[in-house]
């Protein structure tokens, strides 16, 4: 479609609409028409105002008003649209489901919506890249013990695209415990990932001149 079939497709489904105000496979259609045109604010209004009006009732159309809110970065929507579906049973907690809910939750700054999610997610995963998603918020929800394991368990189920950072965190769990030895040791590992080299680095050379480290906010 050129930009002028996108508006002249949006209007004929709208004098549809006019006529059927309800028919909920017109305002999908028109919700489609505006998202394939980049008129998101428009595609969110026209699902969430079926939402309200109680016309949405299946998995598909909750997840994708929910994407629709997170690409618009509106994580708080985001997350309550998608706790509504899975609270109401139309959404079904699997894996991509308790990801995407962790991941809204986590933009959105709700700590303890995004740990339980991807402690739910943690469950159905198959690599160690939720459970670090997991100890991040853990460690900087200062919840050191519950961070740790989490951590560990995600080098040991590997598949990792953060490994580094995971040794990182954890020597840090252990220096802040006062075990600096371990810290030493984890950090040393994290030294042989390019990503991790400098602030694992920067950590041992702190340390070892007997620096305390400093808890600091989320990156």
């Amino acid at each position: 479609f050129e930009l002028d079939q996108y508006d002249e497709a949006a209007k004929v489904v709208k004098e549809q609409l006019a006529k059927n105000p309800k028919d909920i496979k017109l305002l999908k259609q028109l919700a489609t028409i505006y998202v394939n045109n980049d008129q998101y604010p428009q595609a969110i209004e026209v699902l969430s105002k079926a939402k309200n009006e109680g016309l949405i009732a299946s998995s598909e159309d909750y997840l994708q008003l929910t994407k629709l809110y997170a690409n618009a970065d509106k994580p708080k929507e985001a997350a309550a649209t998608l706790r509504e579906g899975i609270t109401k049973g139309i959404v079904s907690e699997n894996f991509e489901t308790n990801k995407l809910l962790g991941d809204v939750c986590s933009q959105a700054e709700d700590d303890a919506c995004a740990i339980e999610a991807y402690g739910k997610a943690s469950a159905q995963s198959t690599d160690g890249n939720i459970d670090y998603q997991l100890g991040y918020m853990l460690f900087y929800s200062e919840r050191n013990a519950e961070a740790k394991v989490a951590l560990e368990r995600a080098i040991k189920r590997g598949g990792l695209r953060q490994e580094g950072e995971a040794y990182v965190l954890l020597g840090d769990i252990e220096s802040y415990s006062g075990n600096d030895a371990a810290a030493l040791a984890a950090w040393r590992k994290a030294e042989g990932f390019p990503s991790a080299k400098t602030m694992a680095a920067q950590r041992i050379k702190a340390v070892q001149s007997g620096v305390k480290l400093k808890r600091t906010g989320k990156k």
